[in-house]
């Protein structure tokens, strides 16, 4: 058993996370493999998962609780005509361990400790690289894992270059509405909250971050870098909780990335296109500094306007392939222009990685370590 990680959930409103399962395999020995094909879509009802409270009340006042909740592997039927999968599943115990996992239900301001359990067997039932960095567990033994929550869309895989959604992969759900209405007792507020627009000028420190993708001698991709280094080397962006950076995003691979700062909220300010990519991409390669590879005269291409939707303070973002954005980072709280309540120097520290899971995966992941 290994004590995997110890995550502070916190919410500004009500929120409920859902943490997924890991389909293993799927096969019919008598006929070899799976043919989607021939199963009928739709005949399984949406399974009611269970639900794990991430809060005590104590005399009828609301505090904080922790949880433990595990890995195990089991088998669970995903469709009425096959016969049940090994699966590695989330739940409080291996007898109520589902696919998605449990549900966590918090309260805003009320902190949630979860103590994630390792209770998967020595050797996996799959192959996988172990020469990963991220892949391989401190004592070298068991199967590594990684805690995550994701959610989906209908974009081409790579985003924006790769293969559209279609009938054979889009889908995956059917939604029957039920005649018969229930009582919907939640209630709009009457007021949102209201955040503060950003103020560049409280920066304190202003950054480059650039993306790079590296190939095999067949030109077949291998990993990708943040900054042009592995994650097992030490942090390099190390900011202060309670204050503001700029950081320019510099993607210089084919794809778009949605970047994710943990700790850190972060507004777009600017997307501005790089002229003479072949050229500065060269320099960055063999120097890898912005600076002295003139960023400034390469930044001048054409701006593209950050939509609407996305107008606000974010924690995930699509860096564009060839552009430099720039965002205004906020390492503390945005709705009350305070610091952490807890210790963000503690260890083992946070991540900023781009949140497509196999690039983060190989390795584009960085540490983000707070200072004092």
């Amino acid at each position: 058993m290994v004590s995997l990680e110890r995550e502070k959930v916190m919410s500004e409103l009500l929120f409920v996370v859902l943490f997924g399962g890991v389909f293993l395999a799927a096969t019919w020995a008598e006929e070899g493999l799976l043919n989607p094909e021939k199963l009928e879509m739709f005949v399984d009802e949406l399974q009611d998962m269970p639900k794990v409270q991430g809060f005590e009340v104590v005399d009828g006042v609301p505090r904080p609780r922790r949880l433990e909740i595990g890995m195990y592997p089991i088998r669970w039927k995903f469709h009425r005509d096959l016969p049940p999968t090994p699966v590695f599943a989330y739940g409080t115990s291996r007898s109520t361990a589902t696919v998605p996992g449990p549900t966590i239900e918090a309260l805003h301001g009320i902190d949630t400790h979860v103590t994630w359990l390792n209770y998967l067997p020595q050797k996996h039932i799959l192959p996988w690289d172990p020469t990963i960095p991220t892949a391989i567990p401190s004592d070298r033994k068991g199967i590594p894992t990684v805690v995550h929550l994701h959610g989906a869309n209908n974009a081409s895989y790579p985003y924006p270059s790769g293969d559209p959604v279609n009938e054979a992969n889009g889908n995956v759900m059917k939604f029957i509405i039920d005649r018969e209405p229930e009582l919907d007792t939640s209630r709009i507020p009457k007021k949102l909250m209201r955040y503060p627009s950003p103020d560049s000028s409280s920066a304190s420190r202003t950054r480059h971050i650039a993306m790079f993708e590296y190939t095999s001698p067949v030109d077949e991709p291998t990993h990708l870098y943040l900054n042009g280094k592995p994650y097992s080397y030490p942090a390099t962006e190390t900011p202060r909780a309670g204050t503001s950076e700029v950081w320019y995003v510099i993607n210089l691979t084919d794809d778009n990335h949605p970047l994710h700062i943990h700790l850190g909220l972060f507004k777009v300010l600017d997307q501005t296109e790089i002229k003479d990519l072949d050229e500065f991409k060269d320099c960055m390669v063999k120097i890898n500094d912005a600076e002295r590879c003139h960023l400034s005269r390469h930044a001048i291409g054409k701006k593209v306007d950050v939509r609407t939707h996305e107008n606000g303070w974010k924690n995930v973002y699509k860096m564009m392939p060839g552009y430099v954005t720039k965002i205004l980072v906020r390492f503390a709280y945005i709705h009350v222009n305070s610091s952490y309540i807890f210790d963000a120097t503690a260890e083992p520290g946070y991540v900023y990685h781009c949140h497509i899971l196999d690039h983060e995966d190989n390795v584009m992941m960085r540490p983000l370590k707070f200072i004092n």
